[in-house]
């Protein structure tokens, strides 16, 4: 235990720089890591892995009556399925368009991409949640009742849950607050999808096209997912 908090701690430096450069400019960035093949798959592990290690503290913390471990462990899990999932759906819904990246490359990128990604939606999603709560104490707890069983959007649970927050007061303000500070994360995304463009030198006319099949994969995927243990909130 001692060892990996050493290592974390010295990775920080290194950690923190690469991640403002790759936020601040994802495809110039993860494209000049991506040239370092097979040789830059360790390196694009360690940043990930830090990534991971930081959100699992973040996991851990939004529930006080949670167990810590219980819940790092989940997240571990859903981590390792979900990342071994989109680097596949990735892999084919380029080779589906007939174009073809490098696997090496495709997993570096998918890594930092990820791993900057990940954190953008904890960060935002916390400052949200602590805003709606202070702000819409009587809509939030119902607000939570249905992100529990957003995966199992095919069940009546799920949208008797959805009706019961629409009946509650201010749903549009709270509903707006909700998506802005969803937006910004998926913005960005949006641009890092450059990366695999460019990586697969490609028109963007293709690259849309292996953006939607790679949603579709995904959606196919989270459906899956969400009548398994790993799906949900994890919560009985």
């Amino acid at each position: 235990m001692s060892e990996a908090v050493q290592w974390l701690l010295k990775a920080i430096p290194t950690y923190l720089l690469t991640f403002g450069r790759i936020f601040v400019a994802p495809k110039t960035e993860i494209i000049e890591k991506c040239k370092g093949g097979e040789s830059a798959v360790p390196g694009a592990l360690a940043f990930l892995a830090v990534s991971m290690l930081i959100l699992y503290g973040f996991e851990g913390s939004k529930d006080s009556q949670s167990d810590f471990w219980t819940t790092v462990i989940r997240t571990v899990a859903n981590s390792v399925i979900v990342g071994l999932a989109t680097v596949g759906a990735l892999a084919l819904a380029w080779r589906m368009t007939g174009a073809r990246i490098e696997f090496p490359k495709v997993l570096v990128a998918y890594c930092y991409t990820s791993g900057v990604s990940v954190l953008l939606w904890s960060i935002f999603g916390l400052a949200i949640d602590g805003i709606l709560k202070a702000w819409y104490p009587e809509t939030y707890p119902a607000y939570m009742r249905a992100a529990e069983t957003t995966p199992m959007v095919l069940s009546r649970k799920f949208w008797q849950s959805q009706g019961t927050l629409q009946a509650m007061p201010d749903y549009q303000k709270f509903g707006l607050i909700s998506t802005i500070g969803s937006l910004f994360p998926f913005l960005w995304l949006f641009a890092a999808w450059g990366t695999y463009r460019r990586l697969a030198a490609v028109g963007r006319l293709r690259s849309a096209i292996a953006l939607a099949i790679f949603f579709l994969l995904l959606c196919l995927f989270g459906l899956i997912l969400s009548y398994t243990p790993y799906g949900g909130s994890g919560k009985s």
